[in-house]
C-alpha cells in the first residue's frame, strides 16, 4: 500500500507541458520585445544622428522659419536652436518676429534666448 501513493509521485515529477509552455512564452516574449524595442532604439539613434548633423539642422531651421512666417503672416528669423531630447526641451536663440505691414520696424518680438520645456503629466490621460 505504501508503494503506491499517487500524491507523492505526481509531486515529484514535473509537468513537461508546463515547463515547455513557460519556455515558449519566454521565447515569444523575447521575440516580441526584439521586434518592438529594437526598431524604437534604432529610430532614436537615427533621430539623434540626424538632429545633430549640420545639414539636417539647417534644413529644420529653415523649415521652422518658413512655417512660422506662413502662420503669422510676417517675417520670422531664428538664428539657432538646440534640442534636448533627454529633458524634452528646446532652446531658441535670436528669435525676431517683424511687425505687420505699415510698421515692420521695430520688430514686434525680439528674444535673445528662450527655453521651452514639455512635461508629460500623464501618458494615459493624454495630458501634457
Amino acid at each position: 500500500m505504501d508503494a503506491f501513493k499517487p500524491g507523492l509521485d505526481s509531486a515529484k515529477k514535473k509537468n513537461p507541458v508546463r515547463g515547455s509552455s513557460r519556455r515558449y512564452l519566454l521565447s515569444a516574449f523575447k521575440w516580441i520585445a526584439g521586434v518592438v524595442v529594437f526598431p524604437i532604439l534604432l529610430g532614436a539613434i537615427v533621430l539623434v544622428f540626424f538632429v545633430n548633423s549640420d545639414g539636417f539642422h539647417s534644413y529644420l531651421l529653415g523649415a521652422i522659419q518658413t512655417q512660422a512666417a506662413a502662420k503669422l503672416g510676417v517675417p520670422v528669423v531664428l538664428q539657432n536652436f538646440t534640442l534636448h531630447l533627454s529633458t524634452l526641451s528646446v532652446d531658441l536663440y535670436g528669435l525676431t518676429v517683424s511687425g505687420a505691414e505699415p510698421h515692420p520696424s521695430p520688430p514686434l518680438l525680439q528674444v535673445q534666448h528662450n527655453q521651452s520645456v514639455v512635461k508629460v503629466v500623464s501618458v494615459f490621460k493624454r495630458k501634457w
